[in-house]
């Protein structure tokens, strides 16, 4: 009964988890709405709808399959430490040559597609690309959290991130009032909590334990 209990929570924090990461990406181009411009947000929007684009269609397929052959790792081997390596690697060298471009050519590819007047959304699409690359990273091997059964901890991380998100956007529009340093603190919180879950999903994929504690 106390299992039941204790896996009923969890859609919950499935929820709340998704959540505070839609309301992380949704947020953005309203809170440089209400400090900044309508001018600045639609080219943040614009390089942050293109950029996003290899992130929303690759790496949920790639996510369904580590997953499935993660908890097969786990049944056999109670860890799936070299799953997750050699899928990590993978993953790196996918992206790597794809978010360098970006980050070098990103102005120059946005001022010749749409036009000399949208070169600010490629270079904010140039400090997108950065934490961009990591996230693409992070994203499929995030569904540790969920075969391991912590979705509480991911969404304690993703609510932290949401409220440093949201601070790093006004420290920078207060103090500098500029929409660069704005995107490059957002980006560097970003950052960081990629690493972060990188980090705790690399750990969670050496436990030898069963697959449901």
């Amino acid at each position: 009964m106390d299992t039941a209990k204790e896996y009923s929570a969890f859609p919950r924090y499935m929820i709340f988890s998704d959540l505070s990461l839609n309301a992380n990406q949704q947020l953005t181009p309203i809170m440089f709405a209400s400090l900044y411009n309508s001018t600045i947000v639609g080219h943040y929007s614009l390089a942050n709808r293109i950029l996003r684009l290899p992130n929303i269609v690759i790496t949920s397929s790639i996510a369904n399959v580590f997953r499935n052959d993660a908890i097969d790792e786990i049944r056999i081997h109670n860890n799936c430490r070299d799953l997750y390596v050699s899928t990590l690697k993978k993953l790196f060298l996918m992206s790597f040559p794809v978010y360098l471009f970006l980050f070098i050519l990103s102005p120059f590819v946005f001022k010749f597609v749409f036009g000399s007047e949208w070169e600010l959304a490629g270079n904010f699409g140039r400090i997108i690309s950065i934490f961009l690359f990591v996230e693409f990273i992070a994203t499929p091997l995030n569904t540790l959290f969920y075969v391991r059964n912590k979705q509480r901890k991911l969404m304690i991380l993703q609510t932290i991130n949401l409220f440093f998100s949201i601070l790093m956007i006004v420290i920078s529009a207060v103090i500098f009032q500029s929409p660069y340093f704005s995107l490059l603190l957002y980006s560097f919180n970003a950052l960081l909590f990629n690493v972060l879950l990188l980090i705790y999903s690399y750990k969670l994929s050496k436990e030898h334990v069963q697959l449901f504690e």
